[in-house]
C-alpha cells in the first residue's frame, strides 16, 4: 500500500508541478494578449481617425472640383457674351450703370462744393450780399 501510495504522491506532485508551470504560461500568454490587445486597439482608433480626416479631405476636395467646375462654366460664358458684344455677365451691365452714377454724383459733388468755397470766400470778403437785381445801365 505504501508503495501505491508512493507512486500516487509522486505522480499527483509530478502533476501538481505541470499544473503550476502551466499556470505560469498561462499567465505570461495572458499578459501578452492583453498588451497585443491594448496596441491592436491603439492602432485601430488611430487608423479611425486617420479615415476620418481623409473623409474630410475628400469632402472638401469634392467640394472645391464642384466650385472649380462651375466657375469654369461661368467664364467661358462670359467669355462668349463678350465676344458676342454682351456684359459678360448679367449682373456687369447693372454694375457698369452704378459705377458711372457713382462718378457723376463725386464729379457733381466736387463742383458742388467748388461752388460752396467761392460762395464764402466772396461772403468773406468786404462785399456785401444782396438778394436785388442788378440795375440796367
Amino acid at each position: 500500500k505504501e508503495l501505491i501510495l508512493e507512486e500516487v504522491t509522486a505522480l499527483s506532485d509530478k502533476l501538481r508541478q505541470q499544473a503550476m508551470d502551466g499556470r505560469q504560461d498561462t499567465l505570461g500568454l495572458a499578459q501578452k494578449v492583453n498588451v497585443f490587445q491594448s496596441k491592436i486597439k491603439d492602432v485601430t482608433r488611430r487608423m479611425m481617425a486617420t479615415v476620418s480626416e481623409l473623409s474630410m479631405y475628400q469632402a472638401t476636395a469634392m467640394k472645391l472640383t464642384a466650385q472649380k467646375e462651375d466657375l469654369e462654366g461661368a467664364l467661358e460664358g462670359a467669355m462668349n457674351n463678350a465676344d458676342e458684344g454682351l456684359p459678360p455677365t448679367e449682373d456687369a451691365e447693372m454694375d457698369f450703370q452704378r459705377s458711372i452714377a457713382i462718378e457723376q454724383q463725386k464729379a457733381s459733388d466736387r463742383s458742388a462744393a467748388q461752388l460752396r468755397r467761392e460762395e464764402e470766400a466772396i461772403l468773406a470778403s468786404d462785399a456785401t450780399r444782396t438778394t436785388a437785381e442788378p440795375r440796367v445801365n
